[in-house]
């Protein structure tokens, strides 16, 4: 009732003394007043937590497959980039708990790992789900029992990583107290041969599904065996939710798969770019520690940003660094990666994502496989990704400039 009096007292106040158009153009006038010509820029903290919302929720088809997954013992789930296979994955290995079975997540990274059992940890489900829910890298969790049953183990020997699983499996598994009902393997395309042995072990009498996507496959020699595969009950994720439509366009043009329109990309708001940025060999890193200041600048959180090189960790100038430019960084993997910004190689952060990426140190012609170092790593972005790179790089690959002819910075 005293809206009358108090909005003209309000306005009086709230607006300066205004001219009267003298050019009867009241339209323009009233549209200036109340600030309709203006854009507002939306913070890149907000625009992050957008785009985790929208990527997380399941739809109609994800849905439909956990319903089948109560009456399938076995299946072997395949599913691009962003199609949704860990969150499927995750929510398959709850709803299994919370039905009073033990289940086991396996992937082959340790940075995915330690991710999804953060994840378990702290979601809603309750501690009886929780205590009966175990993720680890598969090699970390066949390194454990080998040291249960007091085998020695050599944490600094890459060998002894690459051969735990086998070692674990002619071990035998009759120590372990309480073996899963339900065996769950993520990114399944990326285990070897001596860690599927393992697994059939472990799965003898016992469900077990597996989640692939076999364009993200690095190592070709890696096969999932026919003997695994013929016992599974073929599934399939085929839309892709994670990357808004320029981002998946630039990185199916290095999977040769379909455009956005065939690939139903995340709907996200306008305003998530793909960006090339080009500089010299020797300023390079001022130019990665740059774009992380304007990021900074622009309202995006530690915990928001990425920095991929494709280069792997050996030929790489940046991987291993604690600090690009007055930055603080961390490896995928680290105890403090979850509200740090990440430095890594793309290879060790598959499984994963974050709103901005940077993928850097591109190095074509020059790679094993760069085609799929690319598409990966392109894949992580959520909602923006930057590419930093010399004008070797780009001259080495037309599709960058193609590509991105629109949006190169100096």
């Amino acid at each position: 009732p005293y809206l009358g009096e108090a909005l003209p007292a309000l306005f009086e106040r709230a607006v300066p003394p205004y001219d009267l158009p003298k050019d009867g153009k009241w339209l323009a006038t009233l549209h200036e007043l109340w600030g309709e010509t203006w854009v507002p820029e939306v913070n890149l903290h907000d625009r992050a937590s957008d785009a985790e919302a929208r990527r997380i929720q399941l739809d109609e088809e994800q849905l439909q497959l956990l319903d089948f997954a109560g009456e399938a013992p076995r299946a072997h789930v395949k599913g691009g980039a962003g199609s949704g296979k860990t969150v499927v994955a995750r929510e398959l290995c709850i709803r299994r708990a919370a039905a009073g079975q033990r289940v086991q997540y396996f992937c082959f990274t340790e940075a995915l790992g330690h991710a999804v059992a953060r994840h378990l940890r702290g979601g809603d489900a309750g501690e009886y789900v929780k205590n009966r829910i175990r993720a680890a890298p598969i090699r970390r969790y066949a390194a454990e029992l080998l040291k249960k049953a007091g085998r020695p183990i050599g944490e600094d020997d890459p060998t002894f990583w690459e051969g735990a699983a086998f070692e674990a499996a002619v071990a035998g598994l009759s120590h372990i107290a309480e073996r899963p009902d339900l065996i769950v393997i993520d990114e399944a395309q990326d285990l070897d041969e001596a860690d599927w042995t393992f697994v059939e072990e472990l799965s003898q009498g016992r469900d077990l599904w597996i989640f692939a996507d076999e364009r993200q496959t690095f190592w070709t020699e890696r096969q999932i065996p026919n003997s695994i595969t013929q016992t599974l009950t073929p599934l399939s994720l085929r839309h892709q939710y994670r990357n808004p439509a320029p981002i998946w366009n630039f990185a199916a043009s290095y999977g040769n798969l379909p455009s956005a329109a065939a690939a139903k990309p995340a709907d996200l708001p306008p305003g998530a770019p793909v960006r090339l940025v080009v500089a010299d060999q020797q300023k390079l890193e001022a130019k990665l520690a740059h774009e992380l200041t304007e990021l900074r600048r622009a309202g995006a959180r530690p915990a928001d940003i990425a920095v991929l090189t494709l280069a792997g960790q050996k030929p790489s100038s940046i991987w291993g660094k604690s600090h690009l430019g007055p930055h603080p960084v961390t490896p995928a993997d680290a105890e403090a990666a979850p509200d740090s910004i990440i430095c890594d190689t793309f290879l060790r952060v598959k499984g994963l994502e974050r709103p901005y990426v940077i993928v850097t140190e591109l190095l074509p012609g020059h790679l094993s496989h760069y085609e799929r170092r690319m598409h990966i790593a392109a894949t992580r972005a959520t909602a923006a990704l930057t590419i930093v790179c010399t004008p070797e790089a780009v001259d080495r690959d037309p599709r960058l400039r193609h590509s991105l002819a629109e949006s190169i910075a100096p």
